[in-house]
């Protein structure tokens, strides 16, 4: 794992589970994240992926955030986001509900607890 002690910006702990898309997979991998900070997050991952890839993280409360991973090593990943965002904002929990209006599709509300 790489020096982490070079970031210049403070990170949260936190148990946040997302949904994470990787470039060149379909699949929508549910992945735990450790910690997060206005510009990348550290995620539990032992898959195969290569510094520089493109990813979506799906944060329940405040939807897709791109980024690119900035490393790779023990059984985790350091994601780079492509444009800063509120983590706060993020480790928001939320709660939804599956419901469908008559002759609409089922779709999710979410609230904020």
């Amino acid at each position: 794992m790489p020096d982490h002690n070079k970031r210049t910006q403070e990170r949260s702990k936190v148990m946040l589970i997302a949904a994470v898309r990787f470039a060149g997979d379909p699949h929508v991998h549910r992945l735990r994240i450790r910690d997060i900070a206005a510009g990348g997050a550290r995620l539990s991952y032992r898959g195969e992926v290569v510094q520089g890839d493109a990813v979506i993280i799906g944060f329940a409360a405040i939807g897709d955030v791109a980024g690119r991973i900035a490393w790779v090593g023990d059984g985790q990943i350091g994601v780079r986001f492509l444009d800063r965002i509120d983590p706060e904002a993020a480790k928001v929990p939320v709660t939804g509900e599956f419901r469908a209006a008559a002759g609409e599709p089922a779709r999710q509300s979410l609230r904020r607890v």
